[in-house]
């Protein structure tokens, strides 16, 4: 139980750098964010798309992790 905690902790701690690199680059890029994607083609449009999946995964996964370090789980009642 201990080694899971310390693996789930050292890959927390890894991905939330992550997550904090990305909300680092959109908060200072914005601008350039800004300017470049408010007249979107196919191409940008796909791309921003892609970048929001990007985000929503990646904190996902951080935040799976975070409550698994801190111990609580999902509700056994609701899963098959």
């Amino acid at each position: 139980m201990k080694k899971r905690i310390k693996n789930q902790g050292a890959k927390m701690l890894i991905q939330g750098s992550v997550v904090f690199f990305l909300y680092y680059a959109l908060m200072t890029k914005q601008e350039v964010i800004i300017n470049e994607f408010s007249h979107p083609d196919f191409f940008k449009t796909v791309l921003i798309i892609g970048i929001a999946f990007l985000f929503s995964f990646v904190h996902g996964k951080f935040t799976h992790n975070f409550w698994d370090v801190l111990g609580f789980e999902a509700s056994k009642k609701y899963q098959k």
